[in-house]
């Protein structure tokens, strides 16, 4: 968990800040081979998701809305069926358009394991997964309408 310098870092920040940790040689020298990196980022979130809703049985294309995403290798996002828990996450099929913008094709879920309502939450991650957004988005799952009968209207 790293620790809450949102307050101290993102006053001066533009996107992130990196750090790193480091044990000098004998002769007090810096060297970047010999480090790891620490990066601190601002605290991201979901604001939104177009549309919030798809059917079951149907592949839509989804856009999140939010702030602070950046293009990292370890960008996730984590889709929680809200009664049941079941998780699905997603990172390659996950498009990075810009700094407020995901884009993601959902798949199919009609195998999901829905209880009552068919509500999830989406997450997303900026470190694979260490971390998840405190702000969330919320979608529905419909299943597809069955026509029962055609009637001829006077």
């Amino acid at each position: 968990m790293t620790p809450d310098i949102s307050s101290a870092f993102n006053d001066y920040l533009d996107i992130y800040r990196d750090s790193y940790v480091t044990v000098n040689d004998i002769d007090n020298v810096f060297r970047r081979e010999n480090s790891l990196l620490y990066t601190y980022i601002r605290e991201y979130g979901i604001t939104e998701i177009v549309p919030p809703y798809t059917y079951m049985k149907q592949q839509q294309t989804i856009t999140i809305k939010g702030s602070n995403f950046i293009n990292v290798y370890s960008l996730m996002l984590k889709m929680v069926l809200d009664i049941s828990g079941e998780t699905m996450y997603f990172r390659q099929d996950l498009l990075y358009i810009d700094e407020e913008t995901l884009v993601i094709k959902m798949p199919i879920v009609e195998s999901m394991r829905f209880v009552q309502d068919r509500r999830a939450t989406f997450y997303v991650s900026m470190n694979g997964g260490a971390e998840w957004s405190k702000q969330t988005g919320d979608f529905i799952f419909y299943e597809e309408p069955q026509m029962t009968s055609i009637s001829k209207t006077q």
